[in-house]
């Protein structure tokens, strides 16, 4: 059989909001460093490997945090990728029917701006009422935070087979 670790595509450390696929550079943040050890250990022990964009259903994911704390520590047009989680699993599941012991990127391939994703999620009948955060950018986060990436899940699409529903 095959296993499937799923990572965070946070590892990858591109912020000036540029296209980043597989082969893209990586963070050497403590965090990110610590995510790439647990990725090869899975890769040794005979895993494929899914970096997984943000997480995020109707009730969880950034724009639900974001409106419950009131802040968002980015800049407002930054990017945040996404995958649904269904689309996530769905993505787990292709990789162990393809068999293939790879890294790929899971993303909807739908950047979209911290703003507007917390615009959209007030416009939203479950979040009525709510009021858009205010934006705090500061000089750098650990993980990024300026301008984000575009992640590019192509070869999770052409190889695996997998297409995300939530778009």
């Amino acid at each position: 059989g095959i296993g499937v670790f799923t990572s965070s595509a946070s590892v990858f450390a591109e912020d000036s909001g540029n296209s980043v696929d597989e082969s893209g550079a990586l963070s050497d943040s403590g965090s990110a460093q610590r995510m790439l050890a647990a990725e090869e250990a899975a890769q040794r022990g005979g895993s494929a490997v899914l970096r997984l964009a943000g997480l995020y259903d109707l009730e969880r994911g950034p724009h639900s945090y974001w409106l419950k704390v009131g802040v968002v520590k980015g800049a407002p047009n930054g990017l945040i990728n996404l995958v649904h989680y269904d689309d996530a699993a769905q993505a787990v599941v292709d990789a162990i029917k393809a068999r293939r012991r790879e890294v790929y990127v899971i993303s909807d391939g739908v950047p979209i701006s911290r703003r507007d994703i917390c615009a959209a999620a007030v416009r939203s009948k479950h979040f009525a009422g709510k009021e858009l955060p205010t934006f705090e950018a500061p000089a750098e986060l650990p993980m990024g935070g300026t301008n984000g990436k575009r992640l590019d899940a192509s070869k999770a699409r052409q190889q695996l087979g997998w297409h995300p529903r939530y778009v």
